[in-house]
């Protein structure tokens, strides 16, 4: 009697953890989104970009690396730019200047 209840208790837990988790990804690629405007906007204002700013460039998944990456392409704002390249080989420049120290 008990397993007969385990298992909806069970598949009722996962669904609500599941939507939690769906929830924060969506918050965390939203302030991704917004980073990724703010490097963009000082970018083509050819502003510095504070390193801050920066490593929060750096993709933690597939859903922001696609955001990042879709900055090349010929219907985005910046697809005729190099914002792209630079700005990753900004972020490797401070990953080996940290190293070295």
């Amino acid at each position: 009697m008990i397993k007969f209840f385990t298992l909806p208790l069970l598949m009722i837990f996962s669904f609500l953890t599941f939507g939690n988790l769906t929830e924060l990804n969506t918050q965390n690629e939203s302030e991704y989104e917004k980073n990724l405007n703010t490097a963009a906007e000082l970018y083509l204002k050819e502003y510095k970009i504070p390193d801050s700013i920066l490593i929060k460039l750096v993709p933690k998944n597939h859903i922001e690396f696609e955001l990042y990456y879709r900055t090349t392409g010929p219907e985005h704002n910046l697809g005729k730019t190099d914002f792209f390249y630079e700005t990753t080989g900004l972020i490797f420049e401070q990953v080996i200047s940290k190293k070295k120290l």
